[in-house]
């Protein structure tokens, strides 16, 4: 038996590793392909218009969430700006 490992088992190794390495590739970009097209034919609904000159004041629904949010944000940027300064919510109010 024959322990030696020859300059052409090395070069071998190197062209079947690279080989399965380009199928691998050539596999992913396949299915990337498949994956595009497919979703090409799906088309997606166009979003529903939520301005407030599209839908009638009334239609407006509050969302009690996006408001806690609106308002925590708005003291972070204001406390970046002056941090030594202390905040308090008064009013909310809705800028058009």
């Amino acid at each position: 038996m024959n322990d030696t490992f020859l300059l052409s088992d090395g070069l071998i190794v190197t062209f079947v590793a690279m080989f399965t390495v380009f199928i691998i590739l050539a596999s992913i970009w396949g299915l990337m392909e498949i994956v595009h097209k497919i979703t090409k034919r799906i088309t997606i609904a166009p979003p529903i218009p939520t301005s407030p000159d599209i839908l009638g004041e009334s239609e407006i629904e509050v969302d009690k969430n996006r408001e806690m949010v609106a308002i925590l944000m708005a003291l972070i940027y204001a406390h970046e700006e002056k941090p030594a300064k202390k905040y308090e919510v008064i009013e909310i109010k809705q800028i058009k």
